[in-house]
């Protein structure tokens, strides 16, 4: 079976004309993976208690930072068996119900209970819940590889997304939208945000199980999207043909006009950290050809990888980046929304509080992947608190958790619904509380631990479903009670991607702190 494409994949690499070898792939379907870097062969795996302290680190690079005083011991001890809980009952959700047995890959979209709800649009495959099932499943597997479950889903999310018709190779880049089964191509729309997942799903399997066609497949892709989107005078990449897509209905809102979205650059700075790691680690498992050629691939991703972490607000960028000043504010400015080609703000007083919390660790795992250390890595650190306190705007005093976006004059609150009730929006609470928690390692201010229990808490009483498991979209601040169609657990934009990523990691950081050790950053 030929699990990749294109099966004789060439790569230009500063002049290196570098083959990919092996095509064939079919151990990756079998019963019992092979190891590989980052995990060894699989065993039955039972629940997940509270964790063991990591061994394993980020991808190198600088130390991390000298540990926080360790929080109340009955707090953390607390936080330690919320996030066990929800870690096992939220795994045992996607691994019943997400795989689609009879046509492949993971279903789209499910009630509160788990069923698919199939229909026009709902019963497709889409490229962002694709490419994310291979990220959240190949995490599991990475952080726990004695969960069976990792492996076996991991390769089945990559085995679908190889054999759909998700990959144009005409242009290199992955579509919106595929029929079921994967075979039909219904929407062809290349979506910048949507590349970054396909890029990070590539990069996090090929590193899981030791292949190096899937490592090289998402530095095609990367190539494709350098080529194609990037902008050599402002820096960063344009999203400016996205505006002729049928964005309303891709499910997609931006104003007209937008030429950049912070919201694709955190994530592209996500999947370039990812890439990055799984070419450093390609040698150990690649033929020699493309293991002398993955020091000059992994440089590619670097220098953009860098430039990505600069316009996030560091000096040195080649354009205004994604900070936007608002004098007089306690941090001076905000992470904006939309911007211009030149990188100017659609509107100025949009702000994105989920995007500064997740960026609080996402700067920091760049940096250490990018091996910066000194007065470079110092500087990101200040970066990553700065962003975090610019959040500190949209955390909720009186009901807890995080709003997701702000408007000048503090939190929009124009999220409402269910006769006007202001909502929390799953993703901002998990993101957020992840910012929350780094802030805490990064600041040993109290505040900002007392403010991760509060997020933990609503995530766990009020988004947290008891009943049918997994999370719900939106709850009422007021009532915690779901709203907005808050009972789906799954659609094409919501699915395990955040919930795994946090809850894993969580767990990592947390058994640290407990060791009286630094958690590592990851992405």
């Amino acid at each position: 079976m030929n699990l990749l494409k294109p099966t004789a994949l060439v790569l230009a690499v500063l002049g290196l004309a570098v083959l990919a070898c092996n095509p064939t792939r079919a151990r990756l379907l079998s019963a019992e993976p092979a190891a590989g870097p980052g995990g060894g062969a699989a065993a039955t795996g039972g629940a997940i208690d509270g964790g063991e302290v990591p061994t394993d680190g980020s991808g190198g690079g600088a130390a991390a930072a000298t540990p926080p005083p360790l929080p109340p011991a009955d707090q953390l001890a607390e936080a330690r068996s919320i996030v066990a809980s929800l870690l096992n009952s939220t795994l045992a959700f996607w691994a019943e119900h997400g795989p689609d047995w009879e046509q492949g890959g993971f279903f789209t979209t499910l009630d509160r209970w788990g069923q698919p709800i199939l229909g026009y649009s709902t019963s497709d495959k889409y490229l962002l819940t694709s490419a994310r099932q291979i990220v959240a499943w190949a995490t599991l597997a990475l952080q726990h590889p004695e969960d069976e479950r990792g492996w076996e889903l991991a390769q089945r999310a990559f085995a679908f997304f190889n054999a759909s018709a998700l990959y144009d190779p005409a242009d290199g880049l992955f579509r919106y939208q595929v029929s079921r089964d994967g075979a039909t191509p219904y929407v062809d729309n290349k979506f910048l945000y949507g590349q970054a997942f396909a890029i990070m799903g590539l990069a996090r399997y090929g590193r899981l199980v030791g292949d190096e066609d899937a490592v090289l497949w998402a530095y095609q892709v990367f190539q494709a999207v350098d080529r194609q989107r990037h902008d050599p005078m402002h820096g960063g990449y344009l999203e400016t043909v996205e505006q002729a897509f049928p964005l309303e209905s891709m499910g997609i809102h931006r104003s007209p006009g937008t030429s950049r979205m912070v919201n694709t650059h955190t994530h592209l700075t996500e999947a370039l950290t990812e890439l990055s790691r799984a070419l450093q680690e390609l040698p150990a498992f690649a033929s020699p050809e493309n293991a002398v050629a993955a020091p000059a691939m992994r440089a590619a991703v670097d220098a953009r990888l860098a430039e990505m972490v600069r316009l996030l607000g560091l000096p040195g960028a080649p354009g205004a980046g994604l900070w936007v000043p608002f004098p007089g504010e306690l941090e001076g400015g905000h992470l904006g929304a939309e911007f211009r080609e030149d990188w100017g703000p659609l509107d100025p007083g949009s702000k994105v509080y989920k995007e500064e919390f997740i960026s609080v660790y996402f700067l920091q795992a760049a940096a250490r992947q990018l091996g910066w250390a000194g007065a470079d890595l110092q500087a990101v650190r200040d970066l990553a608190i700065k962003l975090g306190r610019a959040g500190q705007e949209g955390f909720d005093p009186f009901d807890g958790g995080i709003w997701t976006d702000g408007c000048a004059g503090g939190p929009c609150l124009k999220d409402t619904c269910s006769g006007g009730a202001p909502f929390k929006f799953w993703a901002a609470q998990v993101e957020g509380a992840s910012g929350q928690l780094w802030m805490w390692v990064l600041t040993g201010e109290p505040l900002y631990w007392d403010r991760w229990m509060a997020v933990l808490h609503l995530v766990a009483n009020h988004l947290n479903d008891p009943e049918g498991q997994e999370f719900f979209y939106n709850v009422d601040t007021k009532s915690g009670a779901p709203v907005c169609g808050g009972t789906i657990k799954a659609d094409r934009w919501k699915a395990n991607y955040h919930v795994f990523r946090a809850l894993l990691y969580w767990e990592e950081w947390l058994a640290a702190l407990a060791a009286g050790q630094a958690p590592v950053p990851k992405v």
